[in-house]
């Protein structure tokens, strides 16, 4: 399934829930701009992909605040008003001016945020996700 600007609000939704699933490996692929996150459904224990494509910035903590956990507690999709990764991104491009930027016009991406039960969070912004479940 792909999320975009379009559907965005299917992560709030059944389609992307991904609460409990466990969080295997995350890879960053810079010349490709993808984020992959391999993950395994902790209901049926399958395997699954969640890959983030056109990724302009993403922040991740990992200092298991509420205990050790690479479990999902939620899946989010930040509102456009409340952009932290995004806002920023494009205030610095205006800012100072960056006309070579890959930035395209703000409202082209979307920003998430995945809760681990630790408390830690993964911050991401980016064009679209595929989700493979």
């Amino acid at each position: 399934m792909k999320i975009d600007n379009s559907n965005a609000h299917i992560i709030s939704s059944k389609k992307a829930y991904i609460h409990d699933d466990v969080l295997e490996t995350l890879m960053f692929e810079r010349n490709k701009k993808e984020i992959s996150l391999n993950m395994i459904d902790y209901s049926s224990c399958k395997k699954y992909t969640i890959v983030y494509k056109n990724v302009i910035g993403f922040f991740m903590t990992s200092c298991d605040f509420w205990g050790e956990s690479s479990r999902i507690l939620d899946f989010e999709l930040v509102d456009s008003n409340d952009s932290i990764i995004t806002s920023k991104l494009f205030k610095y491009k205006n800012d100072n001016g960056f006309v070579d930027s890959s930035l395209e016009s703000y409202n082209n991406y979307i920003e998430t945020v995945i809760t681990f039960v630790s408390g830690d969070k993964l911050e991401v912004a980016c064009k679209c996700i595929i989700l493979e479940k």
